[in-house]
């Protein structure tokens, strides 16, 4: 401003002395001054348009770059949802579409000022929506492939008696081994291998048929150690006289085989979607570490039958101590012993037992179980009876009450709930149902909004506690006919049921299966197959043969 009025004094006093001198007329004077004047303001003027044009440049230019990264963010987007392949047409057209025509109208909206910047704040917003979309996508379709059992775990452990000074492997150098002449036979030959590299000679071995059989070589002494998969103790403890063998004896040493294995049968996505029928074994392995290994007890054993064009959904369970014959055994057993030799050892079982096909498995430890239903914010699941949980059927050793009706229950109270069966006058029968309750508490919230507050909670706990031979096409292809018809599936449950026996020799508990109470399966199985409605009066329990 003082600059400003000493050139406004400096003009007169010059313009002064010009008039004076006759060289400048009085009007002049005030003309020139007002041309200085208007002149200065013109450029101020054009400066300021100048500026003000630049400013609308930028904001223009800024405006495309930010719609182009939508666009770029919606290309990527639309892409990762279409090779997902879980949104039917009908919602996937309109979504891209409408992209499609939000980017076009941003896009015209930068020519002008006000509503550029208001298109440029929804598409920062747009833009982020965007990006947090593309992640929820990328990790589904990460677990769906995390799911898919291309490797197997195997654990071996090394065992000596309790009370042996041996401490190391080493200190077994001269000790005389123990192992199965065929049961895991590359497993413990890789194990042994490692044995000979820390003692430094060629290991000595007397070879066993029987996990009990080797159990009860080291119990005598014939041997000092033994190799035993870690899935074998449950038979072994099945055996009166060696039910104490986890206090008897030591693990020494352990060792995690990790298997790569090529895909059980090809996928033929065209033929899955076009099929109405198929079937799932749903098995729940008692362990509680965070791997699933491959061979493993199996204390739940679903088998769900599902038809996609009637929505009509079975589960059938097998109590766990039922006596069927195992495959790959070439004799009768517990079926929770075939989970022992395998997941396809437990299937080729059930095949046997029920004459029918199975087309995938679900494998799923305790651990996984409790963590998906804490991560689901737990889950409402009807009882049949009221009743108080023993100690055993929690490994925290925790005790709860249960209510007749509907519970809410966290992880630790539904996986007591599905596994106690002491309370029971049945006790298998009824730890079944259970079970499939449970499954239908998981399966109604998992169909409802409140999925989306756990989701990505949910997915890291199926990548780490689930594993099935069924492809991320065909899971997706489900979710994809679940979101098209949105229709509500009929579930029926029906348990195997049967009398108790204690085999002489072994001294086993085991579960003889009612004739009448498999036939009836058979029948439920057919009807699923056929297209039927299950009714309640299809599931009432035939008489005892």
């Amino acid at each position: 401003m003082k600059s400003r009025q000493y050139f406004n004094i400096y003009c007169r006093i010059y313009r002064y002395f010009l008039v004076k001198e006759g060289s400048l007329m009085p009007q002049d004077h005030l003309d020139d001054e007002n041309d200085i004047q208007y002149s200065r303001r013109e450029r101020l003027a054009k400066k300021e348009a100048e500026h003000t044009k630049k400013i609308k440049h930028i904001l223009m230019v800024s405006g495309f770059i930010i719609v182009g990264i939508q666009a770029i963010l919606s290309i990527v987007f639309s892409i990762m949802v279409n090779n997902l392949n879980m949104i039917p047409l009908k919602y996937l057209i309109p979504g891209i579409v409408l992209l499609v025509l939000i980017i076009i109208a941003f896009f015209l909206m930068q020519f002008r000022k006000t509503p550029g910047i208001v298109a440029k704040i929804i598409s920062i917003i747009l833009s982020v929506g965007l990006l947090i979309g593309c992640f929820y996508v990328g990790k589904t379709m990460n677990t769906l492939k995390g799911m898919y059992g291309t490797t197997e775990i195997i654990q071996m452990n090394v065992y000596v008696l309790a009370d042996d000074p041996a401490q190391s492997i080493a200190d077994t150098k001269g000790y005389e081994y123990g192992i199965l002449s065929v049961l895991d036979r590359n497993y413990t030959d890789n194990v042994l291998s490692d044995i000979k590299a820390k003692t430094g000679e060629s290991v000595k071995c007397s070879e066993y048929l029987l996990p009990d059989l080797l159990a009860g070589a080291l119990y005598s002494k014939d041997v000092k150690v033994i190799i035993l998969n870690q899935a074998q103790v449950s038979f072994i403890e099945d055996h009166k006289e060696y039910a104490d063998f986890e206090t008897k004896t030591r693990v020494l040493s352990s060792k995690t085989i990790e298997n790569q294995l090529e895909p059980s049968k090809p996928v033929d996505i065209d033929k899955f979607e076009g099929k109405d029928f198929f079937s799932v074994y749903i098995s729940g392995i008692d362990t509680y570490s965070g791997e699933i290994l491959a061979n493993s007890r199996s204390d739940v054993n679903i088998l769900m039958f599902a038809n996609k064009k009637t929505k009509q959904m079975l589960l059938l369970s097998t109590p766990r101590d039922t006596y069927v014959y195992i495959p790959s055994y070439d004799y009768k057993d517990k079926l929770t012993h075939a989970g022992n030799n395998g997941i396809e050892s437990s299937m080729d079982a059930l095949k046997e037992f029920y004459d029918i096909d199975i087309d995938y498995y679900f494998k799923v430890n305790f651990k996984g179980f409790e963590n998906i239903v804490d991560t689901l914010g737990g889950v409402e699941v009807y009882s049949e009876r009221a009743f108080r949980s023993s100690s055993d059927s929690s490994y925290k050793g925790h005790i709860f009450n249960y209510k007749k009706g509907l519970n809410d229950l966290d992880g630790e109270k539904a996986l007591v709930f599905a596994r106690e069966r002491q309370a029971f006058a049945d006790g298998d029968f009824q730890r079944g149902r259970n079970q499939m309750a449970v499954i239908q508490g998981i399966f109604k919230k998992l169909l409802s909004p409140s999925i989306l507050t756990s989701y990505t909670g949910l997915l890291d706990d199926v990548k780490n506690y689930f594993k099935t031979d069924m492809s991320a096409d065909e899971i997706a292809s489900l979710v994809k006919m679940q979101l098209n018809d949105g229709a509500e599936w009929n579930v029926r449950s029906f348990a195997i049921e049967g009398d108790g026996k204690t085999l002489s020799g072994s001294g086993k508990w085991v579960l003889i299966p009612y004739t009448s109470s498999i036939s009836q399966a058979k029948d439920l199985i057919s009807s699923v197959k056929s297209g039927e409605v299950i009714t309640e009066e299809m599931l009432k329990t035939p008489e005892s043969d």
